[in-house]
């Protein structure tokens, strides 16, 4: 059965309502993304400080941890040092120069790491969720995407799991985000028979290590679904780990209670979790189509980063959509007509097919036609 591929497509899975579930055809206009507000005069400058850091004409920097060889920045590295990613970790550290640091740390990880490849930890990932261990499929109510994590589907031994592993999977949940979103919600469902040994501490120690450092202010929701007591005792352990902030956006839902509709909507939520929406995982046919949405959404960032001219602290909202439909997710009184016509320039949308009421009207609705779903 093919995967619906609408369930990674922000724009297409927004106008899903109750009514059109069961077709799965969009009905409705999509939800907008709200933006932060402007910046004041202190974060401006703050800002522009950590821009003109790592606009350097010389800058480098070491090519794994531990070594001393240093290399530019890639054009990935620049996309990922975007004005968003640049004013998270400025939320977290409160200050330019431990910012900055804090943002080389990651930089140095990831290519230690090699996160950043999708194909680095595909095989060891795809083995570990064959079972639906971690899906990310569906959005919130403001477009953010949803991991959902099923622990009790450890299915493979446990010196084959590693931290990493969830690590690429939040990733793939990065990628599906559109431009403006900078969070997601994630899901943990225990109320599922036991398919293998339970997760080591190591492992969580590990996997809470890499979030809290490497990706700050990437939870806008965490959902502890139907917790055993011995899940309750391993969260207990981790607690300490888990920085405070992070933590006031944990919801733990018991048995008798259900997800919040502020945090995913009841027709967008799966079964397993008191939700309507009703798929059941088939890694034949799930897998292939992410992987597949994940490298289309990610060339298509990288070519309309490079067509803008490369530079860091870029606003992800001007390169991160995966085509002109998705744009009217945004809800920016500055998308006027000159923007739009950008947008189709830089996607290479022939003059035929653009739409000459909606460049002037400041939308791009209706210029490119969604893609089938499955």
């Amino acid at each position: 059965m093919p995967f619906p591929v609408w369930l990674l497509d922000p724009h297409l899975f927004s106008q899903v309502t109750p009514a059109s579930l069961s077709s799965k055809t969009p009905t409705e206009a999509p939800s907008k993304i709200a933006f932060l507000p402007p910046l004041n005069d202190k974060q401006g400058a703050q800002l522009s400080a950590i821009i003109k850091h790592f606009s350097a004409q010389d800058y480098a920097l070491p090519i794994v941890e531990g070594k001393t060889d240093r290399t530019p920045l890639s054009v990935r590295e620049m996309m990922w040092l975007s004005r968003d990613r640049m004013l998270k970790y400025l939320t977290v550290t409160g200050n330019t120069k431990e910012a900055i640091a804090r943002l080389e740390r990651t930089l140095v990880w990831r290519r230690t790491s090699g996160i950043d490849n999708m194909d680095t930890h595909m095989a060891g990932v795809e083995e570990e969720c064959r079972t639906g261990k971690a899906i990310v499929q569906g959005f919130g109510p403001s477009c953010m995407p949803v991991l959902y994590l099923f622990p009790n589907r450890n299915h493979l031994h446990p010196d084959h799991r590693k931290a990493i592993h969830l690590i690429w999977m939040l990733e793939r949940a990065i990628d599906l985000m559109a431009g403006g979103v900078t969070k997601i919600v994630a899901i943990f469902v225990f109320n599922e028979k036991r398919q293998g040994a339970p997760t080591s501490l190591a492992i969580g120690r590990e996997t809470i290590h890499y979030l809290m450092q490497h990706y700050p202010e990437i939870a806008g929701t965490v959902v502890l679904y139907r917790m055993s007591w011995a899940v309750r005792g391993f969260f207990g352990i981790m607690w300490p780990f888990i920085d405070s902030d992070v933590r006031a956006r944990f919801r733990i839902v018991t048995r008798s209670g259900r997800i919040s509709e502020e945090d995913v909507q009841r027709h967008a939520l799966v079964r397993e979790c008191g939700g309507d929406l009703e798929w059941f995982h088939e890694h034949d046919s799930y897998w292939p189509a992410l992987i597949a949405v994940c490298r289309k959404r990610r060339a298509e960032y990288e070519r309309r980063f490079i067509a803008l001219g490369p530079a860091v602290g870029m606003e992800e909202r001007k390169f991160r959509f995966a085509n002109l439909e998705e744009v009217s997710l945004y809800d920016m009184p500055e998308m006027n007509g000159s923007f739009a016509r950008t947008a189709a320039d830089i996607y290479n949308i022939p003059a035929a097919r653009r739409s000459k009421s909606s460049m002037d009207s400041g939308t791009a609705k209706a210029v490119v036609e969604p893609g089938r779903r499955g």
